[in-house]
Order: C-alpha cells, then structure tokens, then sequence
C-alpha cells in the first residue's frame, strides 16, 4: 500500500493520472453527446417520415391516384396503358379528359413518391420508418413481389401497366424506393424483361 501511495504522490505520476482521467472524461462525453444525437436523429427521421407520409396521403391527387390504383379503376388503368405506349410516339393521340385527369393524378403521386426516396437518400428519413408507413402499398404495387404478400388484389396486368409507365416515364425515384425495399428492379430493361409475376 506503502509503494502505492508513493506512486500516487510522485508528481510525474499524479500528472500522468489526471490526464488519463481527463481523456477518460472526454471520451465519456463524447459517447454521450453521440448517443444523444443518434437518438435525435432517429427521433426527427421519425416524425418527418410521418409528416411526409401524411402529406403524400393528403395530396388529393396523389390520393385519387392511389384510390385508382387500389380499385383498379378502369379509366386509369386504360390511361397509364394508353401514355406509356405512344411515349413519344405519337404526341397527337387523343386522350379523354378523364384520362388526362387520371394521368395528372398518378403523375403527381410519383413525383412526391421521388421526392420521398430522395429525403431518404438524403437521410432526411430513415428507410425503415418509411417502410412501415407505406408497407400496404409497397406491397401492393411493387414491380417485384415477396412471396410473403397476401395483398394481390392489384392484378399482375396492372401492376405490369404501372410499372410499364413508371419506367416510360423515368420516374426513377420511383423505381429507386422501390428497389430500397427489394419491390423494383435495379437493372435497366424493358418492363417485360424485369417484372415479376405473382
């Protein structure tokens, strides 16, 4: 004990020990002031994953879109089918308002659908706080099915014109979220080529 306490006194020594007992403070607050962000972080992510997802689902069109797309309404239906054929093609086809309407509608829902893979890129929201509040829909109408789905109501036809016009349309950040939840393909292709039946 006697070898000990001289130790401690020693000057160089007690020098030495409150230098390791500073970095050792420091280090403790630093892992600290780093868990508290971490959980900031997530806490943020969180809420602007709902609030995202809330203004998404509030968007009138972007509803109407999905309520189109839940139904398999027909007029939507026969528009995406009808824009993503004559892409450039022929710019003088004749749409019916209601199909313009619809295809409005569906072109809005994808963009605010890029501009959500884009916060998640951003790490603005967490890709699995999105996920759990869009998990019905990325079911739903993912170009790629898990063969643990149970919602197949969408049919493959359809969910094969959506996909036909996303991919048209170079909706990439579409095809992007998508493809962060195993739902789209990565790979360039023709619809054909990359979508998967049920």
């Amino acid at each position: 004990m006697a070898a000990w306490l001289g130790w401690f006194m020693d000057g160089t020594n007690l020098g030495s020990l409150v230098a390791a007992a500073s970095a050792a403070g420091a280090l403790w607050q630093y892992r600290r002031n780093s868990l508290r962000h971490k959980d900031d972080l997530a806490q943020r992510q969180a809420v602007t994953a709902v609030q995202e997802t809330l203004a998404l689902l509030n968007d009138p069109e972007a509803q109407r879109a999905l309520s189109a797309l839940d139904y398999s309404e027909p007029t939507t239906m026969r528009a995406l089918r009808l824009h993503a054929a004559t892409y450039e093609t022929d710019p003088a086809s004749a749409f019916s308002e209601d199909e313009k309407k619809a295809r409005d509608n569906m072109d809005q829902l994808l963009t605010r659908l890029e501009m959500i893979d884009f916060l998640i890129e951003r790490n603005v929201i967490a890709k699995a706080d999105f996920r759990k509040q869009f998990a019905y829909w990325l079911e739903l109408l993912g170009e790629i099915p898990d063969r643990h789905d149970t919602l197949v109501h969408f049919s493959d036809t359809n969910r094969r014109t959506l996909w036909a016009y996303i991919r048209t349309y170079r909706f990439l950040g579409v095809i992007s979220l998508f493809a962060r939840y195993d739902r789209a393909s990565k790979a360039s292709g023709t619809t054909e080529a990359l979508f998967v039946a049920r």
